[in-house]
């Protein structure tokens, strides 16, 4: 019976919601938590091999910094998203609770590691793109110790920018005669920072940076594209044979260059949905356009969240080093004490 009741309760909570929140809550709960049950481990298989690899060169060290900011934002959405649309299947009013609650006290760092690997995706770019077109003078211009410096700093950076954020807003509860609603509401600290906070969030950090990240990693990559075919084209023309150093570094390039399309890809969603911000004026107009509005949010922010569970295979399908790595480190997973004794003798 129990069971029974639980799904009149889940089907009951459907017919209550109208398309745009069913839309909502079907992405949230069942493909992001899909997509966060993927991104956790993913990611922490990327960490640990290229540990492994070594942090002395510097595209490990962008590699690692980006599957470690993946893992953690993954890690905070499985606890607000997935969680709080789950819960609501069951209980909608305790999905609210918990929505305002939870997701207004992680949101801020979420959002942070968002910023944060879509800055070091940058920098992968650019830096693929320096290396070759200029590869002779790459190690020069960015040491490994100068790259690690700047992740560390884009890191404390972006997690100090959305420090506001949890002040900002703070849960409320209205109660009527038939249910119950819990709901952001604006804090004083907001309302006394209005609109230093709307234009250092909503423009400077949720518009400018995304729209100036993806030109970015547009550009570099469409020029390291078009270096890549130019340099292949010519060694094919005058024979010139590649040695072994070489062709790695070509295979490490176009596979960096594979990580960056993938990344253009999924952030045109979410790039596109922040400027609709400044363009669809009537988005809040009534409840059912935000609803709508709301849904489409959903759908982007998923969107982009795959593009953190795909590079490891990228990674294993480009990466002859990853692959050796892998194996190994399955190897050592997988052996019995024993064997490892008896190698050890």
């Amino acid at each position: 019976m129990s069971a029974i009741t639980d799904l009149s309760i889940c089907i009951r909570g459907f017919v209550n919601m109208n398309v745009p929140q069913v839309v909502e809550t079907v992405v949230y709960a069942c493909l992001g938590t899909l997509v966060t049950l993927v991104g956790v481990p993913t990611n922490i298989i990327n960490c640990l091999l290229f540990w492994r690899q070594g942090l002395r060169d510097r595209m490990n060290v962008c590699l690692f910094s980006l599957s470690l900011a993946h893992g953690s934002f993954f890690v905070i959405v499985f606890f607000t998203f997935p969680v709080a649309s789950i819960i609501r299947l069951h209980d909608l009013v305790l999905s609210q609770e918990y929505f305002s609650k939870v997701t207004l006290a992680l949101t801020g760092v979420a959002r942070g590691f968002y910023l944060t690997s879509s800055i070091i995706n940058m920098a992968v770019a650019v830096d693929t793109c320096v290396c070759v077109v200029f590869p002779h003078r790459a190690a020069s211009i960015m040491r490994t110790k100068t790259m690690a410096s700047l992740i560390v700093s884009c890191f404390l950076l972006t997690q100090g920018c959305y420090v506001p954020f949890p002040f900002s807003y703070s849960a409320a509860k209205m109660s009527t005669v038939n249910c119950t609603y819990w709901f952001p509401v604006y804090t004083q600290f907001y309302d006394n920072n209005k609109l230093f906070l709307y234009l250092f969030r909503n423009v400077t950090l949720e518009t400018v940076f995304p729209v100036v990240i993806l030109t970015v990693v547009t550009v570099t990559t469409i020029v390291t594209v078009k270096t890549l075919r130019t340099a292949m084209m010519w060694r094919e023309n005058t024979s010139c044979v590649a040695n072994n150093i070489q062709r790695r570094q070509v295979a490490l390039n176009k596979m960096l260059t594979m990580v960056a399309i993938v990344f253009i890809v999924t952030y045109i969603p979410h790039v596109a949905c922040q400027l609709s911000f400044w363009f669809v004026v009537d988005r809040f107009s009534d409840s059912y356009v935000t609803d709508q509005f709301m849904a489409v949010i959903s759908i982007t922010s998923v969107v982009y969240q795959v593009n953190g569970c795909l590079n490891i295979f990228i990674y294993y399908h480009r990466s002859s080093r990853f692959r050796e790595e892998s194996h190994s480190l399955l190897r050592c997973l997988t052996s019995h004490p024993s064997d490892v004794t008896k190698v050890e003798r």
